[in-house]
């Protein structure tokens, strides 16, 4: 890349001390006779100057552009398409799919039609366009670039909208920007190399997902042509980058044009990815990691799951389900979930049934609905198989856990010394051995905050109801300590993984005399109970206990959330919620900027929340460093001196 070298020697040293082109991470590896990078940053800027201008009137109008590239993509399509018509969008949607596949058969079109759809070969709009290669992973830009709508939202065949998105064309910052991209589950990824393409990083976080995005062709005329270049000449670029994911940031970076993208990071889900909008609330679904499927398509990606199936956790799910069982039917096919030999293997149960289509229902009343379509790795994954073993608890009644006399979790009050809180408040949290190291940690910061307020602090060690996840046991030890502790007045909950950055700001500022219940919006349900305050009043504890009682939500991989949410909705007027932004009362990690209140690190691998829990406790209890294990504060404090 350089030339010469112009890197110092520190920056590329073996072990041995001696400097070389592989330890430099500039280093760009090529083929002996291929073109080197410099020859292909000269072509890109050729190619760029010699893009003509925005043809006026060549393009018009708004559609939606899905892409078909994969042998078994008719299902995602179909639910695609099916999910736009259910939701009220009336723009013109067409399909581009590689006619040399074969596809889409006459029959699959015929199933598109009702829907005006029209299906574009791509084979026969190439013949028009030079081109050196086009497979699936070109096939994104080419068909964003020669489709007739000059406003273009682009959804490949595994995703689809939750929200009619039409909304969007008429949003300024698009208008202004001409470009709207949605970001990957990871804020960076290390397999682009910009240096490739003769840039620095621009170490912004949040990295694009080319799965679905809305350009404005006249605002976007450029950068879409250099995307389509890096694409044309996919053999080399695809050393340096996820093709089909990096290109189009690139370009855009490239020409130096700002495109909008609302959030750093998606939602991960099991079975893909949550893309919020702008209002941060789930917009379009990307099941790339369980697609649907048909039994006689075979699966060309790594699958969460072995056979395609339901995930309670994404929006307009049960319709989806419906909408494949009604293209099975249309097509002859049975559901790739529901193949003989899977339900073999599944161990007995009286509330399963068998429909005429093969697929598998639950008429148990313990599920979200019933009759329900689950899929086998559901069944085989029940927490209660025949749901003999499922208590049903009366939200009327204490939970009914029997801990002895000695309390489950560990109080300890403020010092005397201390000028205690005009109200009585405790804040309580609690983590299992699995993530000692950080509950130690996040506790004892937790701690320091309640001895500097003169709050009482309430620590569990261990999950208080081991029929359950430890996710329900935070709803376990509100209840039972405020039941049993009349003279709290409010309590916050905290996870584990969550600390307090900014320890000045008591509790008191958040509390109001109409309010029962605080707590933060979340994007995937309505909110987020990784933190907390609730008034110790019989309504709050009602709460509780019904959401305690919702076992539905059991196998939910949010379970406690969408309880608590549920039963706040269900308790209407009786309980006082208000719903506050993350940035008032829990930040996540991405989010958080310096003088919030919280930083959570939510949805990360533990040593990741461990680091980040270390961070930003040294940077805030540098004062308190008696009250943390001494281990960690010293690892901190020759952090600092180095």
């Amino acid at each position: 890349m350089h030339g010469r070298c112009t890197v110092a020697a520190t920056k590329q040293a073996e072990p041995n001390g001696i400097g070389t082109c592989g330890s430099c991470g500039d280093y760009l590896g090529r083929e002996l006779f291929g073109p080197d990078s410099a020859a292909m940053r000269r072509r890109a800027e050729e190619y760029i100057k010699a893009v003509p201008p925005y043809p006026e009137g060549r393009y018009q109008g708004r559609g939606v552009v899905v892409a078909n590239s994969g042998d078994r993509s008719i299902t995602g399509l179909y639910v695609a398409i099916r999910a736009l018509r259910h939701l009220g969008c009336s723009l013109p949607i067409q399909v581009w799919y590689l006619g040399r596949n074969a596809v889409l058969s006459a029959k699959e079109k015929g199933v598109l039609a009702p829907f005006q759809v029209e299906c574009v070969d791509v084979d026969k709009i190439r013949r028009r366009h030079a081109t050196r290669q086009l497979d699936g992973g070109e096939l994104k830009v080419f068909a964003t670039l020669h489709s007739p709508f000059e406003e273009v939202l682009f959804l490949d065949a595994h995703c689809y909208p939750c929200r009619n998105p039409e909304f969007l064309f008429e949003r300024e910052d698009y208008c202004a920007q001409g470009a709207v991209f949605w970001p990957q589950v990871d804020a960076t990824d290390t397999r682009l190399k910009w240096a490739a393409f003769g840039l620095a990083s621009p170490r912004r976080l949040g990295t694009v997902d080319s799965d679905e995005f809305l350009f404005h062709k006249a605002l976007s005329w450029r950068p879409l042509h250099l995307a389509w270049f890096y694409h044309d000449h996919s053999n080399y670029y695809d050393r340096y980058c996820r093709l089909d994911k990096h290109t189009l940031e690139v370009a855009w970076t490239h020409c130096a044009q700002r495109f909008v993208m609302w959030q750093p990071t998606s939602r991960r889900v099991d079975a893909g990815c949550l893309h919020n909008g702008p209002d941060f609330l789930p917009l379009i679904v990307n099941r790339y990691a369980d697609p649907f499927s048909f039994a006689s398509h075979g699966a060309f990606a790594p699958q969460q799951n072995e056979l395609s199936s339901s995930s309670s956790a994404l929006p307009l799910e049960r319709e989806c389900w419906d909408w494949l069982a009604e293209l099975a039917r249309l097509m002859g096919q049975t559901r790739f979930f529901a193949r003989t030999t899977a339900i073999k293997e599944l161990p007995p149960c009286r509330w399963r049934k068998i429909s005429g289509d093969g697929s598998i229902l639950c008429s148990s009343e313990k599920l979200v609905y019933a009759p329900n379509r689950v899929a086998p790795d559901m069944c085989r994954n029940c927490t209660f198989p025949d749901h003999v073993a499922a208590p049903v608890y009366q939200p009327h009644y204490p939970i009914p856990l029997e801990f002895g006399m000695a309390a489950p979790y560990s109080i300890y009050e403020p010092p005397k010394t201390r000028t205690k809180s005009k109200r009585a408040i405790a804040i309580a949290t609690l983590y299992t051995p699995e993530i000692a190291e950080l509950g130690q940690l996040t506790s004892q910061a937790m701690r320091a905050y309640a001895e500097r307020h003169g709050y009482t602090a309430v620590v569990a060690r261990s999950s208080l109801d081991l029929t359950r996840h430890p996710y329900w046991s935070k709803i376990v030890l509100v209840e039972h300590y405020l039941v049993h502790h009349p003279s709290c007045q409010w309590l916050m909950w905290m996870d584990a993984d969550a600390v307090i950055t900014n320890p000045a700001k008591p509790l008191e500022d958040f509390l109001e005399k109409d309010t029962d219940f605080i707590v933060a919006e979340d994007g995937v349900t309505p909110i987020n109970s990784g933190v907390f305050l609730m008034r110790n009043c019989a309504a709050t504890i009602y709460v509780l206990r019904r959401a305690y009682a919702k076992i539905t939500h059991i196998t939910h991989y949010l379970p406690e959330q969408m309880a608590i949410s549920e039963a706040l909705l269900e308790s209407g007027k009786a309980v006082a919620t208000r719903i506050v932004s993350r940035r008032l009362l829990n930040s996540f990690a991405h989010e958080h900027q310096e003088g919030d209140f919280i930083i959570h690190f939510a949805a990360m691998p533990n040593a990741m929340k461990l680091a980040g829990a270390n961070e930003a406790i040294a940077s805030t209890y540098a004062n308190v460093l008696g009250l943390l294990p001494a281990k960690t504060w010293q690892t901190k404090a020759s952090n600092r001196r180095s």
